[in-house]
């Protein structure tokens, strides 16, 4: 990396992008050096608005770039695989956006290529680095609970008009199951969930889950309510997260209109989160 800079080329510049882009323009050892989206329009805009010295319309050609240590992806679910593969052949780091790809088949793909790359792979989760939660995962460390019983997570989406201004086309790819891989609350959303459950607990061994299905205010179907509880494979230890969505909810956001907390009980006490999203 020239001058210990990080050198980024983002792939896919809608809506999310901006939550990307902010972080690495705050971070004095990053620097965005190309965009490439597919729409031209929206590449040369965020490019101007980022710093950045290219913009493209095809990825490929912003990967021939010698300059750029690392690609972010932030696309539909149905390209993580090929972008990743692709951008690991380059020799690039590669963070991908969450889910990271819609089988464990393209995952096992993804894994191979990094392994086969001077780049390291990564799948972005935000979460974790939530500093309650960061806090959370401190105090379970140091035993102040004593030993971890379980996590319950609780979260809700609401109506869509108290929260995030998102462009249509932003949201409805997310309830087509050929570019979302399906399940816009469990397979989407939930990976936040699950992401932190194992990372408070450890692996999950058994998994059992009641989801049902209804409709949002647009008449998109989503994967919820849902009642999903599991048991981790280190010690006597369980979880569950349920997720519920109503359009009359109010959940005022600066983002998406979510909101969830999570419970840490173990055998002399408890740690609540909350206001995550």
């Amino acid at each position: 990396m020239a001058n210990e800079c990080l050198n980024i080329g983002i792939i896919g510049a809608g809506k999310i992008s901006e939550l990307h882009a902010s972080g690495y323009l705050q971070h004095p050892k990053a620097r965005i050096v190309a965009v490439a989206d597919n729409r031209a329009g929206i590449a040369e805009s965020r490019a101007a608005e980022w710093g950045a010295e290219k913009y493209f319309t095809d990825y490929r050609d912003m990967l021939k770039l010698e300059e750029i240590d690392a690609v972010d992806i932030i696309t539909p679910h149905n390209l993580h695989r090929q972008m990743t593969v692709e951008s690991l052949g380059a020799g690039k780091h590669v963070s991908v956006q969450k889910p990271m790809a819609l089988s464990e088949a393209e995952c096992d793909e993804m894994i191979d290529a990094e392994a086969k790359s001077s780049g390291h792979l990564r799948v972005f989760e935000n979460f974790r680095y939530y500093p309650p939660l960061v806090r959370a995962k401190e105090l379970l460390r140091e035993g102040v609970i004593g030993d971890p019983v379980s996590i319950r997570i609780k979260s809700v989406q609401g109506a869509l008009k108290y929260g995030w201004k998102v462009p249509t086309s932003t949201l409805s790819w997310r309830f087509d199951d050929a570019q979302s891989g399906g399940g816009r609350v469990v397979f989407d959303y939930g990976y936040h969930a699950f992401a932190i459950a194992v990372h408070m607990l450890g692996p999950i061994e058994q998994v059992f889950a009641w989801i049902r299905e209804s409709k949002n205010e647009k008449g998109w179907v989503r994967d919820a309510p849902a009642n999903i509880s599991w048991v981790h494979s280190e010690g006597d230890r369980q979880g569950s997260w349920e997720a519920m969505v109503s359009d009359e909810m109010v959940v005022k956001s600066d983002y998406w209109s979510e909101d969830e907390w999570f419970e840490l009980s173990g055998t002399r006490g408890f740690i609540w989160v909350n206001r995550c999203t």
